[in-house]
């Protein structure tokens, strides 16, 4: 058995996830190789793909594994004919430790966290925006990295929102990665055929929660240059809601109301961008200086 830390939960594991930090301690979840349910008894949601219930989930994905996560501390792995460890790993790591977050009541963001001048920064935006590459790029400026695309936060007794440092890597196409002058070589990929490698960042990885105080939501436009624009009101409430990682698993969960109260406390308390870059363009540089400066205009 192996044992991990992340997301300040202590993992004891059947699976060797050389991603995580070696830890020791008595574990708050269990991750164990083994048969999974057919179906799940109380089953308030089925998909071709997955089944909820309130304290169960079962994701099956086909040629790789199936998933059962239960209670918020356990994990049971039923890998398929001709599987590989890393993309057992790669579902693993997301849309399963996604499920096991939702069930513990985190308020579970799509996006890479940073940290600037002592605050959490959050990139936020649609799958392929470019969130880890922007993250990577603010990384070589000197700035920790906190979560890669599952963040987890913690809501304050206060509504403050807190997030939970996730686990050292980035997780970059190998482009990206070229662009940020990180060589892949020899890296494994994170899922066979699949030019995205898994890049570490232990030396500039944070370890301690940090307050979430700024989120910046990515997007592409027709325009020629990087623009930030401020998101105000109920807007920033509906970003918080549209940028919830794996939202359909929430409402098959039936965890929606507590799921809005969260979100409804957190935009109370940060400060909400949306980041317009060109649809022709990265514009990788312009766009790190544009979130750095932005930030620091905040201090």
């Amino acid at each position: 058995m192996y044992g991990y830390r992340a997301y300040n939960l202590l993992f004891l594991s059947e699976l060797e996830m050389p991603e995580l930090e070696e830890a020791e301690g008595t574990p708050d979840v269990t991750i164990c190789l083994g048969s999974v349910p057919l179906q799940l008894r109380d089953c308030t949601v089925r998909t071709n793909f997955f089944q909820a219930s309130p304290d169960e989930f079962l994701y099956k994905l086909e040629k790789t594994a199936a998933y059962y996560v239960k209670n918020g501390s356990e994990i049971t792995i039923e890998p398929y004919m001709d599987v590989n460890a890393p993309d057992i790993r790669l579902f693993l790591l997301g849309s399963v430790f996604g499920v096991l977050l939702h069930q513990r009541g985190y308020l579970v963001l799509h996006g890479a966290s940073v940290v600037i001048g002592g605050r959490g920064v959050l990139i936020t935006g649609k799958s392929g925006i470019g969130k880890s590459t922007l993250a990577a790029a603010l990384y070589k400026k000197g700035y920790a990295i906190l979560t890669d695309d599952v963040c987890a936060v913690r809501i304050g007794a206060d509504g403050t929102p807190y997030i939970t440092p996730g686990f050292p890597s980035l997780k970059l196409w190998r482009d990206a990665a070229e662009k940020l002058e990180t060589s892949t070589e020899g890296l494994e990929p994170v899922k066979r055929d699949m030019e995205k490698h898994r890049v570490s960042i232990r030396a500039g990885y944070c370890t301690d929660t940090v307050r979430l105080d700024e989120i910046y939501e990515l997007n592409a436009y027709d325009g020629s240059n990087v623009k930030l624009e401020p998101v105000r009101n109920m807007a920033k409430l509906e970003t918080l809601i549209r940028n919830t990682y794996r939202y359909r698993f929430v409402s098959a969960q039936d965890m929606r109301s507590q799921h809005f109260r969260q979100c409804a406390a957190a935009a109370g308390k940060i400060h909400v961008f949306t980041v317009l870059r060109p649809k022709d363009g990265y514009m990788l540089d312009k766009l790190a200086d544009a979130v750095e400066g932005n930030v620091a205009g905040h201090e």
